[in-house]
């Protein structure tokens, strides 16, 4: 893939260009993301997101050649979507870099590189497979670490000594609270990688008594500036400076479950990156692994990851990049939160975005430039394709705070299931009879349920008795 130009992408109707141009990638991400920032129609703001979302996954551009050419090849190999990599690939490299390196603005703002990731998909469309793959570097760093830890405790068996050192782990699959905690206040990077998030959600209260709130500590987790106090019955807990990357996935039939737990009211949700493409079971290609690019890859994040675990460093955005966020800010984020001011988890996600400019900046840069130069300043272009990657996340977003406002339509169970049924057949404005949703539903609902359902009136205008329109 070409990585020194690129066609000019026309997107949204600010303005046309007259000819197509040829830009280098930073400049056509400045244009992209001011064709967004400008728009001033909500509704051609969506119009260009989704696209901007699609140019993203066909192009890559918002990672540096090599990481593009590893990431085209696995979707060809796996025929798996580009996103499922996209979430996969920024895990891997978020925990690599740790908790020694961090970011600050020029309001003196600090952030590190953590991440809360969750990838929607159906089952068997490949999304646990891809996660798995990105993150095999960092398995096999906890893999050797360990086997280095073992030898050094049986030699200090056989010479009677006591270990001193401790093994600090990197990764974990499934972990109560507290000893994750435990984990974190002696490790720089954990990555927490869950193949079914919910069980993430579940898990936080089912070994803990005594009272407080997971989701709470994890919100502050989240925040990892924070050295984190909390007395409860059981156990106190005490981290200073931690560092958690999350990474797992959920399928759309269970999103709801996220909601349930009040984690909207709490701020937990909105601190989750969500990826929710379009994505279908593919058949399986006769392919073969391109050995070439997973050995660059694992060299990739395994560069990272050894020159950033014993290196303390603070990056600073230049004033050409400050400004450039800044005006960034307040012509998208706070005009997108103006506009749902009346929807408190639309503008809460947008500010919890605000916070992730900077941590992608981080990431961004320590992945472009040699990781072994720690220079005063990230590069502007770090700063410019984490603005495009939050605005990618956003659009991802969007169909995440969509979904909620249906499921909010929703009375209970059945209400979901006949209505995604209904839709699948029939469009807004369509005009149909009790009988005929009776016959799109088949035996799987009773005409008792089937009436009930019907009388939603957020789902559905009635026209006469016995027919109705869809809204």
């Amino acid at each position: 893939m070409n990585n020194k130009t690129v066609k000019t992408v026309k997107i949204g109707q600010v303005r046309k260009p007259d000819y197509e141009v040829k830009h280098t990638e930073t400049e056509v991400l400045k244009d992209l993301i001011y064709l967004i920032q400008e728009e001033t129609d909500p509704r051609l703001r969506y119009y260009s997101l989704e696209t901007f979302a699609d140019q993203i996954d066909t192009t890559l551009l918002i990672f540096c050649p090599r990481l593009r050419v590893i990431i085209d090849s696995l979707c060809s190999t796996f025929q798996t979507p580009t996103p499922f990599y996209i979430a996969g690939v920024f895990s891997a490299l978020s925990c690599a870099i740790g908790k020694n390196i961090t970011i600050k603005d020029g309001r003196g703002v600090t952030e590190k590189a953590a991440l809360y990731m969750c990838v929607i998909s159906d089952s068997g469309t490949g999304k646990t497979p891809s996660l798995s793959w990105c993150i095999d570097p960092i398995k096999q760093i906890e893999s050797e670490n360990y086997k280095a830890y073992q030898r050094k405790k049986q030699e200090a068996e056989a010479n009677d000594e006591i270990l001193k050192d401790t093994h600090k782990t990197h990764y974990l699959t499934d972990s109560t609270t507290e000893a994750l905690t435990k984990q974190l206040q002696e490790s720089h990077t954990v990555l927490y990688f869950r193949d079914e998030l919910i069980g993430w959600l579940k898990d936080m209260n089912k070994y803990r008594q005594g009272g407080g709130s997971d989701d709470l500590l994890f919100m502050q987790i989240w925040n990892s500036n924070d050295t984190i106090r909390v007395e409860r019955q059981s156990k106190s807990i005490f981290i200073e400076n931690p560092y958690l990357n999350v990474l797992g996935g959920t399928q759309p039939r269970r999103l709801e479950e996220f909601l349930k737990k009040a984690a909207t009211d709490s701020g937990f949700f909105q601190r989750i990156l969500f990826i929710y493409p379009t994505a279908k079971m593919q058949d399986r290609l006769n392919a073969k692994e391109d050995k070439e690019a997973k050995a660059d890859y694992f060299e990739t994040i395994t560069k990272i990851f050894n020159n950033c675990k014993d290196e303390t460093h603070v990056f600073e955005l230049s004033d050409e990049s400050n400004e450039y966020v800044t005006t960034f800010v307040n012509k998208f984020i706070r005009t997108q939160q103006r506009f749902f001011k009346s929807d408190d988890l639309h503008a809460e996600t947008l500010s919890k975005l605000e916070t992730y400019i900077l941590r992608f900046a981080l990431i961004h840069h320590l992945t472009d430039s040699d990781a072994e130069n720690f220079t005063q300043y990230v590069t502007h272009k770090s700063v410019v394709k984490a603005v495009a990657t939050v605005l990618y996340f956003y659009s991802h977003a969007v169909k995440v705070l969509q979904h909620s406002k249906q499921f909010e339509k929703y009375e209970n169970e059945s209400d979901r299931v006949i209505h995604t049924i209904l839709s699948k057949k029939l469009q807004a404005g369509d005009i149909f009879t009790t009988k005929n949703a009776l016959e799109l539903c088949g035996r799987y609902v009773s005409k008792v349920t089937l009436i009930k359902h019907l009388k939603n009136s957020q789902l559905y205008d009635k026209v006469s008795r016995g027919t109705y329109e869809m809204i």
